[in-house]
């Protein structure tokens, strides 16, 4: 189980930009997922949990310790990846794996994990010849199975990838837990973590168990845009919100909606829940977060 607690969590860089912005919050989970658009803050928020950075004022505690203040333990404690990361070394992806094979404990699962990713194929390339998407797979599958003991710390882990890759990936994140990632996609974390933090423009505007947030009257349903006039004929004030790709809409028997994807109305429905949490923002006049 991974816990976090920040207190007034701040950060500045030069030019009085702030990236991150007074946060306080408590989350505990099995895989906890940062949420929120680009500039949210999410990255400098990940640098400062695997003790790359300190923040300008409050603290941050992952499982009861600072570790941009205990910079040994952080590095026996999290194995990390960032985005579109880069291997500027001039030894191939054979030769890593056999360094790798030496060091890590969990080296038997972290080759299994090289085959299922489909980089078999590139053993005999240099690092620096990978393409982007294999440079991602590499790196994440040495973050996630090198030590399975420490918490795999990910920066949009699933973006890049094609359709069969994502697919592989959330299954093998789904399984392995003790994660913590960032995504930009709100299903992406719905589908994959048990807590959740809402990042924007630098602020926490929520965060929370996943468990109990799907709510029975709410629903997000699917639509084609040019079917919208008649949903609004047909819901009326009870649609909450219209988010582009679906419409929030409240009290609505599931019968209506199973009849409406039989005639081609809409695409599909299902429960809401993060996207309450958005709508709850675009509500109160807060900036909405990007989808």
């Amino acid at each position: 189980m991974i816990r976090i607690e920040a207190t007034n969590l701040t950060k500045r860089f030069r030019g009085n930009v702030v990236a991150l912005n007074n946060l306080s919050f408590n989350l505990e989970g099995r895989i906890i997922a940062l949420v929120g658009p680009n500039g949210s803050g999410k990255t400098t928020l990940l640098s400062i949990l695997v003790g790359l950075r300190r923040p300008t004022m409050g603290r941050l505690f992952l499982n009861g310790f600072e570790p941009y203040v205990e910079r040994e333990r952080a590095l026996k404690t999290v194995s990390f990846t960032f985005e579109k990361p880069r291997f500027n070394i001039g030894i191939t992806v054979q030769q890593l794996l056999r360094i790798l094979a030496e060091k890590c404990p969990d080296s038997d699962e972290l080759l299994d994990y090289v085959k299922v990713f489909g980089l078999d194929d590139s053993r005999n390339k240099k690092l620096h010849e990978l393409s982007s998407g294999q440079a991602q797979l590499l790196a994440l599958a040495i973050a996630l199975f090198c030590d399975k003991k420490k918490i795999a710390v990910l920066d949009e882990p699933l973006a890049h990838l094609d359709i069969a890759n994502r697919a592989k990936l959330i299954d093998v994140m789904s399984k392995r837990s003790n994660i913590i990632f960032t995504t930009h996609v709100i299903e992406e974390a719905e589908a994959i973590a048990d807590s959740a933090a809402i990042l924007n423009n630098g602020a926490c505007v929520w965060h929370g168990s996943l468990a109990n947030m799907y709510r029975e009257d709410i629903y997000e349903v699917f639509v084609r845009r040019d079917k919208l006039e008649i949903l609004r004929e047909a819901f009326g004030e009870r649609i909450l919100a219209d988010l582009g790709l679906c419409i929030l809409v409240r009290a609505i028997d599931r019968d209506v909606l199973d009849d409406m994807v039989s005639r081609g109305v809409i695409l599909g429905y299902r429960r809401a829940g993060l996207k309450v949490q958005l709508y709850e923002r675009l509500k109160s006049g807060s900036q909405a977060l990007h989808q």
